[in-house]
């Protein structure tokens, strides 16, 4: 097992070099070979699909920006991985359509309750 994983760093670093040296065939096959990675990431952090695909997206353009670096032995799923990880940290909670329903829930009951409350002769 850890040979097979040598063999597919080695094959992740030629694959790396020939996309920074632009290759698109070697980006493309990059690219089929860890959506599911990246993808899985991303909804791990509990996001919808439109976020979790805006978090794969930039995942794949930072991967591009460090192609050269990469194609020097990093290790690209670790990598992959983190930086998925890191995007999907960094959208804000509000960005999320559901959590901007619950938030909009939450201060639509908030402002009822200050209206009967205000309504509501002293006793």
């Amino acid at each position: 097992m850890r040979t097979d994983r040598i063999s597919d760093m080695r094959h992740d670093e030629v694959l790396l070099a020939a996309a920074a040296a632009g290759d698109q065939d070697a980006w493309d096959q990059l690219v089929d070979r860890y959506a599911q990675l990246v993808w899985d990431v991303a909804r791990g952090y509990s996001l919808d699909s439109v976020l979790a695909g805006d978090v794969c997206t930039v995942t794949w353009l930072r991967c591009a920006d460090h192609l050269d670096d990469l194609a020097r032995g990093a290790d690209l799923v670790g990598w992959l991985a983190a930086t998925a990880a890191r995007e999907a940290d960094n959208v804000p909670l509000a960005a999320s359509p559901a959590s901007a329903a619950v938030c909009g829930t939450i201060l639509d009951h908030l402002v009822q309750r200050r209206a009967e409350a205000t309504a509501q002769p002293a006793v």
